[in-house]
């Protein structure tokens, strides 16, 4: 869980019409045995290797967990750990991973404003959000490719077209390698 004091529930609006609200917030304790099930069945077989990674990662200094609901079942989680850029320590982006989404979400549900305002939660402390994927996946949530800004994971992580950037500063972002949590470096 995160170091910081979680922040009042924010609620998205949702279409005229439609009765229920999504509502995004911080993860609290008690949703961690609902968020191993959600990554279990987003990860399959690589399941309990992400939720042990899930575990480690939300103990790092600045990371932050999100949820989004529609009532009582997770319909999204993603973890987010601010990351340094190596010899700039003062420029930080976020990686979002562990990134769950409920395959049988309810169609209020919406994934893309879902992630969206996670990344949206790093504005004031982030240059940009980084996630490790296929633009194919990701470019409806406004990611882009990292190398366009000339950011960059180290090499054995991720191939360069799998790493995409939520830009949250419009121009001018900090470029450079990001330096990773020994955890993620295996």
């Amino acid at each position: 869980m995160t170091n910081e004091t979680p922040q009042p529930d924010t609620v998205i609006d949702l279409p005229e019409g439609n009765s229920k609200l999504m509502q995004i917030r911080p993860a609290m304790p008690e949703d961690r045995l609902r968020i191993s099930t959600l990554i279990a069945r987003t990860y399959g077989g690589a399941g309990a290797a992400t939720i042990a990674l899930a575990s480690a990662l939300r103990e790092l200094e600045g990371a932050q967990e999100w949820v989004g609901t529609g009532g009582e079942v997770l319909d999204g989680y993603g973890l987010l750990l601010p990351l340094p850029l190596k010899n700039n320590t003062k420029a930080t982006y976020a990686l979002l991973a562990p990134l769950a989404i409920n395959a049988k979400a309810p169609e209020f549900f919406d994934k893309v404003n879902f992630v969206r305002q996670i990344c949206f939660e790093m504005k004031k402390k982030a240059a940009g959000v980084i996630v490790i994927g296929d633009i194919n996946q990701f470019s409806e949530m406004n990611f882009v490719p990292a190398s366009k800004h000339n950011v960059s994971l180290p090499a054995e992580i991720a191939a360069p077209e799998q790493v995409l950037l939520f830009p949250l500063e419009k121009d001018n972002l900090p470029a450079g390698e990001l330096e990773l949590p020994s955890i993620l470096l295996g």
